[in-house]
Protein backbone atom coordinates (compact mmCIF):
# COMPACT_ATOMS: atom_id res chain seq x y z
CA UNK A 1 0.00 0.00 0.00
CA UNK A 2 2.75 2.43 1.00
CA UNK A 3 4.74 1.65 -2.17
CA UNK A 4 1.65 2.37 -4.30
CA UNK A 5 1.11 5.72 -2.57
CA UNK A 6 4.77 6.67 -3.07
CA UNK A 7 4.59 5.64 -6.72
CA UNK A 8 1.42 7.73 -7.26
CA UNK A 9 3.02 10.69 -5.50
CA UNK A 10 6.15 10.39 -7.62
CA UNK A 11 4.02 10.21 -10.78
CA UNK A 12 2.10 13.35 -9.75
CA UNK A 13 5.33 15.17 -8.90
CA UNK A 14 6.82 14.15 -12.23
CA UNK A 15 3.71 15.20 -14.16
CA UNK A 16 3.60 18.55 -12.34
CA UNK A 17 7.30 19.16 -12.93
CA UNK A 18 7.00 18.32 -16.62
CA UNK A 19 4.01 20.62 -17.11
CA UNK A 20 5.80 23.44 -15.30
CA UNK A 21 8.88 22.72 -17.38
CA UNK A 22 6.89 23.01 -20.63
CA UNK A 23 5.24 26.26 -19.51
CA UNK A 24 8.58 27.79 -18.57
CA UNK A 25 10.11 26.78 -21.91
CA UNK A 26 7.21 28.52 -23.66
CA UNK A 27 7.77 31.60 -21.49
CA UNK A 28 11.45 31.64 -22.42
CA UNK A 29 10.58 31.51 -26.11
CA UNK A 30 8.16 34.40 -25.59
CA UNK A 31 10.84 36.42 -23.76
CA UNK A 32 13.33 35.76 -26.56
CA UNK A 33 10.78 36.96 -29.10
CA UNK A 34 10.11 40.08 -27.02
CA UNK A 35 13.84 40.77 -26.79
CA UNK A 36 14.16 40.58 -30.55
CA UNK A 37 11.20 42.91 -31.05
CA UNK A 38 12.48 45.45 -28.52
CA UNK A 39 15.94 45.39 -30.00
CA UNK A 40 14.89 45.61 -33.64
CA UNK A 41 11.96 47.99 -33.30
CA UNK A 42 13.53 50.06 -30.53
CA UNK A 43 16.88 50.62 -32.17
CA UNK A 44 15.29 50.88 -35.62
CA UNK A 45 12.79 53.45 -34.39
CA UNK A 46 15.43 55.43 -32.53
CA UNK A 47 17.71 55.61 -35.56
CA UNK A 48 14.79 56.67 -37.76
CA UNK A 49 13.95 59.43 -35.28
CA UNK A 50 17.62 60.49 -35.22
CA UNK A 51 17.64 60.69 -39.00
CA UNK A 52 14.37 62.61 -39.10
CA UNK A 53 15.64 65.14 -36.56
CA UNK A 54 18.86 65.65 -38.48
CA UNK A 55 17.03 65.93 -41.81
CA UNK A 56 14.33 68.33 -40.62
CA UNK A 57 16.55 70.32 -38.27
CA UNK A 58 14.08 70.17 -35.37
CA UNK A 59 16.87 69.87 -32.80
CA UNK A 60 14.49 70.35 -29.86
CA UNK A 61 13.48 66.72 -30.27
CA UNK A 62 16.97 65.62 -29.26
CA UNK A 63 16.00 66.47 -25.68
CA UNK A 64 13.72 63.41 -25.48
CA UNK A 65 16.05 61.01 -27.28
CA UNK A 66 18.06 59.87 -24.22
CA UNK A 67 14.79 59.01 -22.48
CA UNK A 68 13.61 56.93 -25.45
CA UNK A 69 16.92 55.11 -25.62
CA UNK A 70 17.08 54.34 -21.90
CA UNK A 71 13.42 53.21 -21.88
CA UNK A 72 14.17 50.70 -24.65
CA UNK A 73 17.32 49.59 -22.86
CA UNK A 74 15.37 48.97 -19.64
CA UNK A 75 12.70 47.01 -21.53
CA UNK A 76 15.33 44.88 -23.22
CA UNK A 77 17.19 44.21 -19.97
CA UNK A 78 13.94 43.32 -18.17
CA UNK A 79 13.07 40.68 -20.77
CA UNK A 80 16.61 39.34 -20.62
CA UNK A 81 16.55 39.00 -16.84
CA UNK A 82 13.12 37.34 -16.92
CA UNK A 83 14.38 34.81 -19.48
CA UNK A 84 17.48 33.98 -17.46
CA UNK A 85 15.45 33.66 -14.25
CA UNK A 86 13.08 31.24 -15.96
CA UNK A 87 16.11 29.31 -17.20
CA UNK A 88 17.51 29.09 -13.68
CA UNK A 89 14.19 27.80 -12.40
CA UNK A 90 14.09 25.19 -15.18
CA UNK A 91 17.58 24.16 -14.11
CA UNK A 92 16.22 23.56 -10.60
CA UNK A 93 13.43 21.41 -12.03
CA UNK A 94 15.93 19.47 -14.14
CA UNK A 95 18.17 18.95 -11.13
CA UNK A 96 15.20 17.63 -9.17
CA UNK A 97 14.22 15.30 -12.01
CA UNK A 98 17.77 14.04 -12.51
CA UNK A 99 18.37 13.53 -8.80
CA UNK A 100 15.03 11.91 -7.96
CA UNK A 101 13.75 10.18 -11.10
CA UNK A 102 16.74 9.63 -13.35
CA UNK A 103 19.95 7.93 -12.35
CA UNK A 104 21.54 10.24 -9.75
CA UNK A 105 25.02 9.35 -11.02
CA UNK A 106 24.14 10.53 -14.55
CA UNK A 107 26.39 13.55 -15.02
CA UNK A 108 25.39 14.34 -18.59
CA UNK A 109 22.59 16.89 -18.36
CA UNK A 110 20.59 17.59 -21.50
CA UNK A 111 18.95 20.98 -20.93
CA UNK A 112 20.56 24.25 -22.09
CA UNK A 113 19.96 25.73 -18.67
CA UNK A 114 22.76 23.54 -17.34
CA UNK A 115 25.17 25.41 -19.62
CA UNK A 116 24.34 28.93 -18.37
CA UNK A 117 27.84 29.43 -17.01
CA UNK A 118 29.67 28.40 -20.17
CA UNK A 119 32.18 30.92 -21.48
CA UNK A 120 30.66 30.88 -24.98
CA UNK A 121 27.85 33.23 -23.88
CA UNK A 122 30.10 35.94 -22.44
CA UNK A 123 30.96 37.87 -25.65
CA UNK A 124 27.29 38.24 -26.59
CA UNK A 125 26.09 39.28 -23.18
CA UNK A 126 26.47 43.01 -23.52
CA UNK A 127 26.07 43.63 -27.26
CA UNK A 128 22.62 45.18 -26.88
CA UNK A 129 23.82 47.19 -23.88
CA UNK A 130 26.71 48.61 -25.91
CA UNK A 131 24.36 49.56 -28.74
CA UNK A 132 21.95 51.25 -26.34
CA UNK A 133 24.75 53.05 -24.50
CA UNK A 134 26.22 54.30 -27.78
CA UNK A 135 22.88 55.72 -28.86
CA UNK A 136 22.40 57.14 -25.37
CA UNK A 137 25.71 58.99 -25.37
CA UNK A 138 25.18 60.21 -28.92
CA UNK A 139 21.82 61.67 -27.98
CA UNK A 140 23.19 63.22 -24.77
CA UNK A 141 26.01 64.87 -26.72
CA UNK A 142 23.51 66.25 -29.23
CA UNK A 143 21.37 67.62 -26.38
CA UNK A 144 24.35 69.28 -24.72
CA UNK A 145 25.33 70.83 -28.05
CA UNK A 146 21.76 72.00 -28.62
CA UNK A 147 21.45 73.57 -25.17
CA UNK A 148 24.82 75.33 -25.47
CA UNK A 149 24.13 76.74 -28.95
CA UNK A 150 20.41 77.38 -28.59
CA UNK A 151 18.98 80.85 -29.02
CA UNK A 152 15.92 79.90 -26.97
CA UNK A 153 17.78 80.60 -23.73
CA UNK A 154 19.50 83.98 -23.96
CA UNK A 155 21.05 84.19 -20.52
CA UNK A 156 24.25 82.14 -20.09
CA UNK A 157 23.48 81.50 -16.42
CA UNK A 158 20.12 79.99 -17.37
CA UNK A 159 21.83 77.78 -19.96
CA UNK A 160 24.20 76.50 -17.32
CA UNK A 161 21.35 75.80 -14.88
CA UNK A 162 19.30 73.98 -17.54
CA UNK A 163 22.38 72.02 -18.59
CA UNK A 164 23.21 71.00 -15.02
CA UNK A 165 19.64 69.88 -14.27
CA UNK A 166 19.45 67.93 -17.51
CA UNK A 167 22.83 66.28 -16.90
CA UNK A 168 21.84 65.29 -13.36
CA UNK A 169 18.71 63.56 -14.65
CA UNK A 170 20.58 61.89 -17.51
CA UNK A 171 23.40 60.78 -15.24
CA UNK A 172 20.93 59.34 -12.73
CA UNK A 173 19.21 57.32 -15.45
CA UNK A 174 22.51 56.09 -16.82
CA UNK A 175 23.79 55.05 -13.39
CA UNK A 176 20.50 53.30 -12.68
CA UNK A 177 20.89 51.36 -15.91
CA UNK A 178 24.48 50.41 -15.05
CA UNK A 179 23.30 49.26 -11.63
CA UNK A 180 20.64 47.11 -13.32
CA UNK A 181 23.28 45.52 -15.54
CA UNK A 182 25.54 44.89 -12.55
CA UNK A 183 22.78 43.59 -10.28
CA UNK A 184 21.48 41.09 -12.80
CA UNK A 185 24.73 39.99 -14.34
CA UNK A 186 24.22 36.33 -14.91
CA UNK A 187 27.59 35.05 -16.08
CA UNK A 188 30.38 35.76 -13.65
Amino acid sequence: MRETMEKNLNEKETHFALEEYKALRAEILSKMDNQYKILSLGIGGITIIFGAILKTGINELFIIMPFLVIANAFLYRTEYVAMINAGKYIKKIEDYMYNNHIKPDNTERKGWENCLNRQVYKPFKYVADIIFMSLYFLSVIKVIHYICTSNMIYNEAQKIIVLIIYLIVILFLFLRYLWLIYKFRIFR
